[in-house]
């Protein structure tokens, strides 16, 4: 006779009860063991999608993300909830593996004597810090509600979307670097290959990047500017297919999606250049300054992603300009990584003008094989004004 599956919980001692408004009595519990094994698969959905890397310790995200996974399996819970149980899972956990799902990376890599790395873990309160860096609007995963938090504008993605993570890339081919183009502005490269990650257990590179973009009444910018065009390089031509896909979200919500092949524009050394088709990346200038917006851009080849784009945009006066503000790979946690030295640095370079820019890497204290998922890398802000 097999022995009875051990309680998520084992040190809960009583259940809040739900309160039924129709009658005035109380109702079931809120988090019964039922209920509480969704709300834990949640938490893993959200660590393997690619939001979790930027949520950096606000939980807002991260909350919103629990909320619509559990009305996915039909359990309606409010975000005041699932922080309160957060809290009460935080406070059983300790000490056990499982504790690792409440724990976040920091944004930056903070160095001093007693700590070379920082592990932060969330704030399950909800709230916003007015010293947080700005919000991205992709990371926050808003309920269908009409009674959603005025403050909480973000982006609406189905179950289905925010529950499938990034493919593993299994094959040799990869995205070297990344260039953005745009009527008055230098070229703007990022340096993908540079990146020193073991390419066969690595899942798409993420790239986070703000882009200045001059109104449409700006006389000192160039009457030519529309947007940005992009082109990127691979190591290898693909064999069957390579497209991009472009989103553009208003207001968090999604209000256009196209869908183009790349096209090669010359091989060197067996790598192809490619320009990435036009869309609605190429005329962002004519974009409603009056609404948030953000633009992403998925590039697939041959069925599997292997880069994942996120643009960030605001209004700025004169030129238009590009500024990486974060870069991530993303490692499977069930396969184990060799740990970085905090020492190790790599360059990414900007072909004009060349600063040679350093960036530290974090060394997570926690394990690959106990952390939802290993080795953030995230730019510090000299990174992003060099890049800027």
């Amino acid at each position: 006779m097999s022995s009875p599956k051990s309680s998520i919980t084992p040190q809960r001692k009583h259940y809040k009860l739900l309160k039924q408004h129709s009658s005035g009595n109380s109702g079931g519990e809120v988090w019964p063991e039922l209920v509480e094994q969704v709300f834990v698969e949640g938490l893993r959905a959200y660590w393997r999608s690619p939001w979790a890397s930027y949520s950096t310790g606000r939980s807002r995200w991260r909350n919103q993300f629990l909320v619509e996974y559990l009305r996915s399996h039909d359990i309606i819970r409010t975000k005041k909830q699932v922080a309160s149980h957060l809290q009460v899972l935080r406070n059983m956990w300790k000490g056990q593996p499982e504790s690792n799902l409440l724990f976040g990376l920091e944004d930056k890599v903070y160095k001093t004597e007693d700590s070379p790395s920082c592990l932060s873990s969330f704030d399950d309160s909800d709230s916003v810090s007015p010293a947080s860096s700005p919000n991205f609007s992709v990371s926050d995963i808003t309920s269908s509600s009409t009674h959603s938090s005025p403050e909480y504008n973000a982006v609406h993605l189905t179950p289905e979307e925010y529950q499938q993570p990034f493919r593993q890339l299994n094959s040799t081919n990869f995205v070297t670097a990344f260039s953005l183009f745009a009527d008055g502005m230098e070229p703007f490269t990022v340096r993908i290959d540079a990146l020193p990650l073991p390419p066969i257990y690595t899942m798409p590179v993420v790239l986070k990047i703000r882009l200045c973009v001059p109104s449409v009444n700006d006389i000192f910018c160039p009457a030519t500017l529309h947007g940005f065009s992009a082109n990127l390089s691979l190591a290898a031509l693909w064999n069957s297919s390579a497209k991009c896909t472009t989103k553009v979200f208003h207001q968090g919500v999604r209000a256009s999606t196209e869908t183009g092949a790349l096209d090669v524009t010359s091989i060197e050394l067996g790598s192809p250049h490619v320009v990435i088709p036009s869309s609605s990346l190429d005329r962002c200038r004519w974009i409603d300054p009056n609404i948030r917006a953000t633009i992403t851009q998925e590039i697939v080849v041959d069925n599997f992603t292997v880069l994942f784009v996120f643009y960030e945009l605001v209004r700025q006066i004169s030129q238009p300009a590009a500024q990486l503000l974060r870069f991530q790979r993303y490692h499977p946690g069930a396969s184990p990584m060799a740990p970085m030295s905090p020492d190790s640095y790599f360059q990414l370079v900007n072909p004009s003008p060349q600063p040679a820019v350093k960036v530290e890497l974090s060394e997570p204290t926690l394990t690959p094989q106990h952390y939802p998922f290993a080795a953030t890398l995230s730019t510090d802000t000299s990174l992003s004004h060099a890049l800027g």
